[in-house]
């Protein structure tokens, strides 16, 4: 279904954008190239940025990659940036104790508190902001009373 939904936005957007989507998501792409692949406005290739970041698995790269990120307010690269542990804890917590809370965006703070690099400071702070209906604070609770594995595992 993955490769019907691009081969699908490649025809709309044409072959010069499938190139570059293809270069950005592998993970041999060097940094230099992603990172001019990785300046746009193109939102789908805002996502395949953070995720092909997350592949390549440098950690100074993909905080780079963040820090261009962090405030665009488009919910899918807020989300993909909750969900990989390269994502610097600072960008964490500005994700989460501002931008999805102001935005509405309750259950990127789900994803958030199954982040392993959300600082604890994070996980207080959506918990204890009684203006989130609970089952947006369920798992950063859960991670705080009971830690990551039961808030990955048990929260529902």
């Amino acid at each position: 279904m993955w490769k019907h939904i691009i081969a699908k936005e490649a025809q709309k957007r044409g072959i010069g954008w499938r190139i570059a989507f293809d270069e950005i998501q592998d993970p041999n792409t060097p940094d230099f190239r992603r990172f001019i692949l990785s300046q746009t406005d193109d939102e789908l290739l805002q996502i395949a940025s953070v995720w092909g970041a997350h592949h390549y698995g440098d950690s100074d790269f993909f905080s780079q990659m963040a820090e261009r990120y962090v405030n665009i307010s488009n919910w899918e690269v807020q989300a993909s940036l909750a969900c990989s542990p390269l994502t610097p804890p600072g960008i964490l917590h500005e994700i989460g104790s501002k931008k999805a809370k102001e935005e509405g965006l309750g259950y990127i703070l789900r994803i958030i508190g199954r982040n392993p690099s959300t600082l604890k400071e994070t996980l207080i702070n959506i918990t204890e902001d009684q203006s989130l209906d609970d089952h947006y604070r369920k798992v950063a609770r859960l991670n705080l009373e009971k830690g990551l594995l039961v808030a990955t595992t048990r929260a529902s």
